[in-house]
């Protein structure tokens, strides 16, 4: 596409290589490994909205991808740094993906990273407006912004949600929530449901998927909530996407263990303060 290009050039062709080998690497790995040795510190990288210690070898992933983006969009202006950043996530997480299964890596990789889903590259058809899948019950009903001291009970409740959250994701070992999201709005064509499940109706309350879509929808409400008096500008959607991303990414580390039991989740966040 006209949007693309260096498409089949021999720089591309070769950080496809090099990728190409980290994906077969990532695959010989556990998951554990692979994804907090490998790929979590590359999104945590992406993510990064200050400046972070690169460490050449701890972000290697990360460095391949963002060259490719360089090569393949170099010459495109984005209106907003999130769009660029999201493309970065996106590439990641397919890639680790594909790490994930048995099945040989295909080459090169533009099959998969540019030709997989649409969702987020230039010049590609995009959703209007991505959202939880489905508009599941969080044990509140807000229909219209929050001010003044309505403000602070909608920040409890909130705190109130994460906390539970956080309970239930502990009791399930095999959750993964954090991908699934990440599948859901990095992803939406490929993974989104129900093209990603096998049903076409909500998921039962209890489910991983439920637990995640009610997270994405307590988020969105936090967001709305600290940002009620902001103005729109082109790219917020995007950024807004990338923050609740962010914010899941330290819920998964607060679930590993990383995460003083006394402190409040909205400080842990790092939004109390900036209410």
């Amino acid at each position: 596409m006209e949007e693309e290009r260096n498409l089949g050039s021999v720089e591309t062709l070769h950080l496809e290589w090099q990728l190409y080998h980290v994906v077969l690497q990532m695959q010989r790995t556990y998951k554990h490994e692979r994804w907090f040795d490998v790929t979590r510190p590359s999104v945590d990288l992406a993510l990064a909205t200050e400046n972070v210690f690169y460490d050449e070898n701890r972000h290697y992933f990360f460095n391949l991808v963002s060259q490719y983006c360089d090569i393949i969009y170099g010459h495109i202006t984005f209106e907003h740094d999130a769009t660029k950043e999201i493309i970065w996530l996106k590439w990641l997480y397919m890639l680790d993906r594909m790490a994930s299964k048995s099945d040989p890596v295909a080459f090169p990789l533009a099959s998969t990273l540019l030709y997989g889903d649409d969702q987020w590259l230039p010049g590609r058809e995009q959703w209007t407006c991505l959202q939880p899948p489905w508009d599941l019950p969080c044990g509140v009903s807000w229909k219209e912004l929050a001010y003044g001291p309505e403000v602070e009970s909608r920040l409890d409740q909130i705190e109130a949600f994460l906390q539970s959250f956080f309970l239930e994701e502990v009791e399930d070992e095999y959750s993964d929530f954090l991908t699934m999201l990440m599948g859901w709005i990095l992803c939406p064509n490929k993974e989104f449901p129900p093209n990603g499940g096998d049903w076409t109706g909500p998921p039962l309350e209890s489910s991983e998927e439920a637990r995640t879509c009610r997270l994405w929808i307590m988020l969105s409400h936090l967001q709305d909530v600290i940002y009620r008096d902001r103005i729109f500008v082109p790219g917020q959607e995007t950024a807004d996407l990338l923050e609740i991303l962010r914010w899941a990414c330290r819920l998964q580390d607060a679930v590993a263990g990383h995460r003083d039991l006394g402190q409040p989740w909205l400080e842990y966040l790092g939004v109390r303060n900036s209410v």
